[in-house]
């Protein structure tokens, strides 16, 4: 149709079905990634196995739920072996220091709705080949 003068809310209606089409299709390309990375010994799975390997500069995509939060071990009770990479940071999320290890190492992030993880502890790592 012809959209010149259609209102925001009118193109929002419109492509609707297109944006949930694309983002079913992107979740089941992600998951097809998880699988092959899984059989080719290339993912890590939940938070410990994934910060050792970003430790190690082995993210190349960092896979995530919407909303998945990790404290760290200064707010956490739980004595955990994942300590921020950079010391001087003021970020307080062991997540949020994972994405920013995995940008910084070259690599990509990308977020996914919640629960759509729950087999890969809520955040997997397919390494560099």
């Amino acid at each position: 149709g012809n959209f010149d003068e259609a209102s925001e809310h009118t193109l929002q209606l419109a492509l609707t079905p297109y944006v949930a089409d694309w983002k079913k299709l992107k979740m089941t390309d992600l998951l097809l990634q998880l699988e092959k990375a899984a059989s080719e010994g290339k993912l890590s799975t939940g938070i410990q196995e994934v910060y050792t390997q970003s430790a190690k500069h082995k993210g190349r995509k960092l896979i995530v739920e919407k909303n998945y939060m990790y404290p760290s071990p200064v707010e956490n009770a739980e004595l955990i072996p994942i300590a921020p990479f950079n010391l001087n940071s003021c970020i307080h999320d062991v997540v949020d220091d994972l994405i920013d290890k995995v940008w910084t190492d070259g690599g990509d992030v990308e977020f996914v709705d919640q629960g759509s993880l729950g087999q890969y502890g809520q955040i997997a790592l397919i390494q560099y080949y």
